[in-house]
């Protein structure tokens, strides 16, 4: 649960950074709004530095990997096709508890190989992706907010707290 007083706080800082925009004046406004947008820029420039560093290895470094689990996905499933059709086969003689668990037993290994080298792939460079991308994309929101960055700041604090009480009167009220 995500305290009351957490989502008062910003919900407080959000008010803040919105009635800057109504009660400074232009010359401030524009000159808080430049030093910030150039902050931002900043950031965005790293972070689609960042992005350009991430695809590129994946384009190398993870199709290898992708090629791996594929094959052992290939593997794991022709095994366990192959399991099904030996034990149809020989389903009404005594050897069919012997084939079945040796296809369920090499099955079961090569899923587990699939299964590690899959999630070492999505782990080790979608996900690595993730944060610079949810980055750009919160940068590239702000600069192109209207009423400017420190109001659109104000309106991001507040959508924030809006997501907190939601999960605090959804998922824990239920």
């Amino acid at each position: 649960m995500i305290h009351e007083t957490t989502i008062l706080n910003l919900q407080i800082v959000a008010t803040m950074l919105m009635s800057i925009e109504y009660f400074t004046s232009m010359k401030n406004k524009d000159k808080i709004d430049l030093y910030l947008k150039l902050k931002i820029e900043l950031l965005q420039k790293y972070t689609d530095d960042k992005i350009n560093k991430l695809s590129h290895l994946l384009r190398t470094d993870g199709f290898s990997k992708f090629k791996k689990a594929l094959l052992y996905f290939v593997s794991w499933l022709s095994v366990t096709i192959l399991t099904g059709i030996i034990v149809g086969k020989y389903l009404l003689s005594g050897y069919a508890e012997i084939i079945y668990s040796i296809g369920i037993i090499i099955s079961m290994i090569l899923s587990w190989f699939f299964i590690k080298h899959f999630f070492n792939l999505i782990i080790e460079n979608i996900l690595v992706l993730l944060l610079p991308v949810i980055l750009r994309i919160f940068t590239t929101f702000i600069l192109f907010i209207k009423k400017g960055v420190i109001a659109g700041l104000g309106i991001f604090i507040l959508l924030i707290s809006f997501g907190c009480r939601y999960y605090n009167s959804y998922y824990i009220g239920t």
